[in-house]
């Protein structure tokens, strides 16, 4: 039978856990980040700001900042604060100001670049706010620039020809290009592909 290992703490006689250490003194080295504990509790992980800015690629002060880690689908970069999500650039500009967003205000980028974290390229604003300036540069996604498009002009021309010879039901169309009847009833009336 195999000699069971105990601590290597002099005078400890139980099993070791981990480390060479029992379960006790190996919790004492993770809470005071030594086996025989003592001291004041080791902090948990890095501060938020100096975890936060080492996944930022900071540039001059006039530069375009890019979060380098994970970006959701819109581009924005994404980081875990105390076990939830936040956008990266709205914690940008938390560190920079120190103070937090007010509810109902959002952060803007007057660069129009989604994974920027440079402090002197936010601002804080509304939602209203924030969609006129979307709309006022043309960002809002349309047509085939839009994420989720499944259509292309040559299609949504045979969808609207197909609709007004008559004679089928915008269902069928939906079935026959695998879209639904909402989305052809849309196309027709030109609440969607306007500019087509």
């Amino acid at each position: 039978m195999p000699n069971k290992l105990t601590c290597s703490i002099d005078g400890c006689e139980r099993p070791a856990h981990a480390r060479g250490w029992c379960q006790d003194h190996y919790g004492r080295c993770l809470r005071h980040g030594t086996p025989l504990g003592g001291g004041p509790p080791k902090p948990k992980g890095l501060p938020l700001a100096e975890r936060f800015w080492e996944k930022v690629q900071q540039g001059t002060p006039t530069e375009c900042w890019p979060w380098t880690r994970w970006r959701d689908q819109d581009g924005y970069g994404q980081i875990d604060v105390s076990g939830r999500g936040r956008r990266a650039h709205q914690v940008a500009l938390e560190l920079s100001t120190g103070q937090s967003i007010a509810a109902g205000m959002v952060v803007m980028h007057t660069c129009d670049n989604p994974p920027c974290c440079n402090p002197a390229h936010l601002r804080i604003g509304t939602q209203a706010e924030n969609i006129r300036d979307r709309d006022q540069k043309g960002r809002q996604a349309k047509g085939l620039g839009h994420l989720h498009a499944k259509l292309d002009v040559a299609t949504v021309r045979t969808i609207r020809a197909l609709y007004q010879q008559g004679g089928i039901l915008q269902r069928e169309i939906a079935t026959r290009f695998d879209i639904d009847q909402a989305s052809v009833s849309n196309i027709v009336r030109r609440k969607t592909w306007k500019n087509i």
